[in-house]
């Protein structure tokens, strides 16, 4: 598929009454992903767009695309992490997919990411967490889906900076159609990271960020 075809398939747009229901195979696809278009950017009767959505649905898997490739296999790459959490979150694989979710180029500073990082848009509201303390603020943009245990695990697997205290941990309540990036965080300050963390890309209420709570040294030892 060259770059025109994607263009041609992902952002052309056709009104659903111009599909030609004698067309068969790709053709048919691309027009009723065209059709879907048109109704994202213009709005349809909710009946006609369902309708669409659900004849589309079978073609997704199997229609020729670099986009749609490179994506499943840069979620794949990524390891089991980014599958869970887009589970977690509540996100449809396959419709973050056509939806075009893109990897994201290494930032030119010191880089947080191991691996790809994957760029959507929160479709329900979320709870998140912030680990904070010393000079780091309870609100900003890094966040993980995954509550730590401990300020050592904090530490370690976010590989977070030296003053970041990790002392706190405050839920954060991230709003639906918030973009953010997410992916595995990189080793840095001495710390292996491995852990899966979250980029805000869209500004937040501060309202959003809960109390913080004190975040265990180490977990207690059985007794």
């Amino acid at each position: 598929m060259s770059s025109n075809d994607i263009d041609d398939y992902y952002f052309t747009q056709r009104h659903p009454s111009e599909i030609n229901t004698n067309a068969r195979g790709d053709e048919y696809a691309k027009q009723v992903k065209q059709a879907l278009n048109y109704c994202e950017a213009n709005g349809c009767n909710p009946d006609v767009e369902a309708a669409l959505r659900q004849e589309y649905r079978p073609f997704q898997m199997k229609m020729p695309g670099t986009l749609r490739e490179q994506t499943y296999m840069m979620a794949v790459a990524s390891g089991p992490e980014i599958a869970s959490v887009l589970m977690l979150l509540g996100i449809d694989i396959l419709d973050a997919i056509d939806d075009q979710l893109l990897s994201l180029p290494s930032p030119s500073y010191q880089n947080p990411w191991q691996g790809e990082i994957l760029s959507i848009t929160i479709e329900h509201d979320t709870v998140m967490y912030r680990v904070w303390g010393g000079d780091a603020a309870q609100t900003g943009k890094w966040l993980t889906p995954i509550r730590p245990s401990t300020q050592a695990e904090a530490r370690s697997l976010l590989a977070l900076p030296p003053n970041n205290s990790a002392i706190y941990i405050s839920e954060v309540h991230v709003p639906a159609g918030t973009r953010i990036q997410i992916g595995v965080a990189a080793p840095n300050f001495g710390q292996p990271g491995g852990a899966v963390q979250v980029e805000l890309i869209d500004r937040i209420p501060t309202s959003a960020f809960g109390p913080g709570e004190p975040l265990p040294r180490a977990l207690l030892p059985r007794p």
